[in-house]
Formats: structure tokens, C-alpha cells, sequence
């Protein structure tokens, strides 16, 4: 079933500053990541962190874009209490626009028996 404890009933959100590498804070199971505008160059990848409290070691972090580009992957890596990164690629050869990338996330709790 569905509760807070994966996510589906509460969120927030947070808006990243500086660059596409800064790390951002958002304490809450579930929500939105505005990233700073930025242009991708080709096969460009950037991480940046995100410090969130409900984020144990063996959760799962799932992502999507709500607003992304074509040439973009989105990865989750480094699950750890506290933490994930999250990894954007341009996986072609070109340049995307400058463009304002929004990532969706839920953290679903791993199960400890």
C-alpha cells in the first residue's frame, strides 16, 4: 500500500543555485529538483548531490524528468544514508539549448528482513 513511507502522499520541492554541479537539500520522501539553466555540450555528464534525511543506506531512489531534453540520461547513484547523486549525461554529439532541467524522485524503502 501506498503511505509516507514511499513517498506517494508528501513532497517538496528545492531549486538548485550556482551551477549544474551544486548540491542541493530537500528533506522529504518524494519531490521536485528545478536545476539551474545550463547548456549541455556534447556527451557532457554532471553530478550533483542531493542531502535528504528520509534517505537511508539500501533505499531505492527512482527519477524522471518532469522537464528534461532528449539528449539527456538521467542516473541515480551513491545511495547512502543521507544522500544520493544524481548524474545527468548528454549522450550525442551536439549541444543541447540552454535549458531548465526539472527531476522528479521517491524514495522507496528498502525492505530490512
Amino acid at each position: 500500500l501506498a503511505s509516507s513511507k514511499i513517498g506517494y502522499n508528501s513532497g517538496g520541492a528545492v531549486t538548485q543555485t550556482t551551477s549544474i554541479t551544486t548540491g542541493v537539500t530537500l528533506n522529504a520522501p518524494s519531490g521536485t529538483i528545478t536545476c539551474v539553466s545550463n547548456e549541455f555540450t556534447q556527451n557532457q555528464s554532471d553530478t550533483f548531490t542531493l542531502t535528504n534525511s528520509f534517505i537511508e543506506a539500501g533505499d531505492v531512489v527512482v527519477a524522471s524528468y518532469q522537464d528534461g531534453h532528449a539528449r539527456l540520461t538521467l542516473t541515480v547513484t551513491d545511495v547512502a544514508s543521507g544522500s544520493c547523486n544524481f548524474t545527468l549525461n548528454n549522450v550525442t554529439n551536439n549541444t543541447t539549448s540552454t535549458i531548465t532541467v526539472k527531476i522528479n524522485f521517491a524514495i522507496i524503502k528498502a525492505s530490512t528482513t
